[in-house]
């Protein structure tokens, strides 16, 4: 492959700057890193690929995949947030985000990073209940307990089963009294969880306790 990778060296000097010598830097990275297994000039290609079309999908998705190879880790996210946000592929996007979820979490140990992405990842796909999950329990066990009510609102409301809506609602209204010590806020929620499944103990025995500290005993009654 040496003929060809001094070919494409000459072909991208010829070319004019811009997406046309992007093409081609983009071919010379592939050659590295597929045919001769060079890692560090496969990343050189497609960083001044990159540099030339900062925004093309296919540069950005090379160049991501060959630092995560490298286990670059850092640098693999920041080009997956760019291919994320310099995409007009609403699932190509999402795709990235989530890869960045993934590193974040198992790779970098970001929680902070964790939950900002999913919170992206649930702006742009409000349905996805397994990202709204994984949201939830992150915000759960590092104390973010303002992204935690937001989610957990926007989860119940995706939810189709009155069961699953009735214990999300309780853990609302247990985040907005507990721990934000908002205890109308609480009360709403808690009401609403009875509403859904009349009889439901952990929401009778929440709104109990906060109609007694309220004193409001017609309530209570």
């Amino acid at each position: 492959y040496h003929a060809l990778v001094v070919h494409l060296r000459d072909w991208a000097r010829m070319q004019a700057a811009g997406p046309g010598r992007a093409q081609v830097l983009l071919d010379l990275g592939q050659i590295y890193e597929e045919k001769l297994h060079d890692l560090p000039r496969s990343v050189e290609s497609y960083e001044l690929a990159v540099s030339e079309d900062p925004d093309n999908p296919n540069c950005l998705r090379g160049l991501g995949l060959v630092y995560e190879k490298m286990r670059r880790w850092p640098q693999a996210i920041t080009a997956l947030q760019h291919q994320a946000r310099h995409t007009d592929d609403a699932t190509e996007s999402l795709a990235a985000l989530r890869r960045v979820v993934y590193l974040a979490d198992h790779e970098l140990k970001d929680p902070d990073l964790s939950i900002a992405t999913l919170e992206e990842v649930v702006a742009l796909d409000p349905d996805d209940l397994l990202s709204l999950y994984q949201l939830v329990a992150l915000c759960r066990s590092h104390g973010r307990m303002s992204v935690l009510v937001n989610t957990l609102r926007l989860l119940a409301e995706q939810l189709a089963d009155d069961i699953a809506k009735t214990a999300v609602l309780v853990e609302l209204g247990e985040v907005l009294e507990l721990k934000l010590k908002r205890r109308d806020d609480a009360r709403l929620a808690y009401e609403k969880a009875l509403k859904l499944s009349p009889g439901y103990s952990p929401a009778l025995r929440a709104l109990a306790r906060i109609y007694r500290d309220n004193g409001d005993l017609d309530a209570l009654l």
